[in-house]
């Protein structure tokens, strides 16, 4: 098991380290409260897993804040030119991760992602909506139950393409809702890990 793996199996929060950080703990002593909750021994705490995690905790930590800190610098960039927010960004990159995630398992089942257009006489992509009809077409004859998010058929392309490109604004809970409806598409298409 990699050490990546061995930190989320132990369920320890990066969140709850951060905050701890923030109140003026050491890295150390952070790590210890969140190892608290696994109910492993001080002594194997501090003797063996705070040494072990250190150094991985710090690294995800760099890396978080430089992501971070582009993303905050987009982010700012977005809301002052467009008028958008956090909700908007989060909104299309889970919008567009769905479209990914769609075309992901269409080519895994063999089902083409580009079609022939007989009116222009061009190639063109399948969309996302044409993609989960498939998908549910393939998948029930093989006796495979699709999700609850391809019978629902919560996939809303024309609400897709009003935050994309016509830029609409969401607040907080239509975006965390997209995020969810993000998250049951990747688990019900086995994508997620």
């Amino acid at each position: 098991m990699s050490l990546q793996a061995d930190w989320e199996s132990r369920g320890i929060s990066l969140f709850d380290i951060l905050k701890q950080l923030i109140e003026g703990k050491s890295l150390d002593d952070s790590l210890e409260e969140s190892l608290k909750a696994t109910r492993l021994s001080n002594s194997y705490i501090r003797g063996t897993l705070i040494g072990k995690y250190r150094e991985l905790v710090r690294t995800i930590l760099v890396d978080l804040l430089h992501d971070w800190e582009r993303f905050y610098a987009l982010s700012l960039t977005v809301k002052k030119d467009l008028q958008l927010d956090q909700n908007w960004i989060l909104a299309v990159i889970c919008l567009c991760a769905q479209d990914i995630a769609v075309a992901k398992k269409a080519e895994t089942i063999g089902i083409p992602l580009i079609f022939m257009n007989r009116k222009t006489g061009k190639e063109e992509y399948s969309d996302t909506s044409h993609l989960l009809r498939e998908i549910k077409k393939r998948l029930e004859p093989e006796g495979a139950p699709p999700s609850g998010f391809l019978i629902s058929g919560a996939y809303n392309e024309e609400y897709r393409n009003k935050i994309i490109h016509r830029g609409i604004q969401i607040d907080r809970k239509a975006a965390d809702q997209i995020l969810d409806t993000t998250k049951q598409l990747f688990t019900g298409l086995g994508l997620a890990k």
